[in-house]
């Protein structure tokens, strides 16, 4: 993939860029066709605090729905399988170098996919240690790192979910200064809408941030659930294509059988080279 490619490919998964967008929208529509009457000018245009809150909002539902689409792209990639059937009889752990190649000939869309990955690194184990014995840990293994970054691709929404409550205390606090600041005890009816307001702030910064991060929560675990099934299809799906197909010795247990096997087959091979090569009784 070219750089620019790389560029682009960013751009379009950038949550603050889709989030910054939306958000511009949203305040657009609020301040130019009065959008939501004056609830929503009270809640989300009536303060810095509260347009802070909406914004970091916005980001992190960008990036809810960026991964949402994208776990829904990965569940259409991971429908069909990547490799050629399985013959009636298992195969040695030698044909992982071709279909290694078999993977390295399938569209970028699906070698980058997360079954394709899954593929590729079960198969580049097996080339690498020439047998098939311990394919079963190693797709655990993946699987579990999987399930890791998956929970890690979260952090900005958590970071944003843990920032907004902060942004609503910091309003609360902002608010009831505000209101200690102008209450006045020699006139204090005519320091009271000034009380009133600056509690008014302390009330709907809260109430907002709170509104908001359950908002995010609530989306957050509906997409990591389609996610997690999504991870569970690719598990199932590479188990298919893969946990069968090899010949198996038994060498996990005893790794000596491991070096006595390949010891063999060397013997035989240089065997059969000399079967091959050694001159006939007429020559």
């Amino acid at each position: 993939m070219s750089k620019s490619n790389r560029m682009a490919l960013a751009l379009m998964r950038s949550s603050a860029l889709w989030g910054g967008f939306a958000a511009l929208g949203f305040y657009t529509l609020i301040h130019t066709i009065n959008f939501g009457g004056d609830f929503l000018y009270r809640y989300c245009a009536s303060h810095p605090i509260v347009y802070a809150e909406t914004i970091l909002f916005f980001i992190g539902m960008a990036a809810l729905v960026i991964r949402w689409f994208e776990v829904g792209a990965q569940s259409k990639l991971t429908a069909k399988p990547l490799l050629p059937a399985m013959g009636s009889t298992p195969e040695p752990p030698t044909s992982a170098q071709r279909l290694l190649g078999n993977i390295s000939a399938l569209p970028a869309l699906k070698q980058a996919s997360y079954l394709g990955q899954r593929l590729r690194a079960a198969l580049l184990h097996i080339a690498r240690t020439g047998t098939a014995d311990g394919l079963d840990d190693e797709l655990k293994y993946l699987s579990e790192g999987e399930s890791i970054k998956a929970h890690s691709g979260y952090a900005l929404v958590m970071i944003i979910v843990w920032a907004i409550p902060i942004l609503g205390f910091l309003g609360t606090v902002v608010g009831i200064t505000n209101a200690i600041g102008n209450l006045s005890p020699d006139a204090l009816e005519a320091s009271l809408p000034a009380v009133t307001a600056g509690l008014g702030v302390a009330f709907d910064t809260t109430a907002l941030a709170l509104a908001l991060s359950m908002v995010l929560m609530f989306t957050k675990f509906q997409v990591a659930k389609d996610e997690e099934k999504m991870l569970n299809e690719v598990d199932l799906r590479a188990s298919e294509e893969l946990a069968l197909r090899f010949e198996q010795r038994g060498t996990q247990r005893d790794p000596q059988l491991l070096a006595i096997a390949r010891m063999t087959e060397s013997v035989v091979e240089a065997c059969g080279c000399l079967l091959y090569t050694s001159p006939s009784p007429r020559d």
